[in-house]
């Protein structure tokens, strides 16, 4: 497998990153070193989910909304989806019933732990 490179970030961009996580997420540069490290810690998924979770949000065609939501309840969300990310039973139940739920996933912390590899999900 080819070793990934990434552009060293300014020092005051590095700072930014340590300070505000958000900042790290909305650095294209930030989002390819978080989602190396993420896989590196077989954590991967999580960090997709959330890039998915976003993508929903800015849609805004109600078709593409359904197309969407439930790619990301196929991909991430249902029993032994190929990315399945970790929540408990009553949640992956209240979004099979709702998927539109999916909508407000990003602001009630998808990412709860700032601290990989220990990310959890919450919905």
């Amino acid at each position: 497998m080819p070793r990934q490179t990434f552009i060293k970030p300014s020092p005051e961009e590095a700072q930014l990153w340590s300070e505000a996580f958000d900042e790290l997420l909305a650095s294209k540069y930030g989002l390819d070193a978080f989602r190396a490290f993420l896989k590196s810690e077989l954590y991967e998924e999580n960090i997709e989910f959330w890039l998915a979770c976003e993508d929903f949000k800015k849609t805004k065609s109600p078709q593409k909304q359904s197309s969407k939501a439930k790619k990301i309840y196929t991909e991430f969300i249902e029993k032994e989806a190929p990315k399945e990310i970790n929540i408990d039973f009553p949640t992956k139940t209240l979004i099979a019933q709702n998927l539109w739920l999916l909508h407000s996933c990003p602001e009630k912390g998808v990412l709860l732990s700032h601290e990989a590899p220990r990310l959890r999900v919450c919905v």
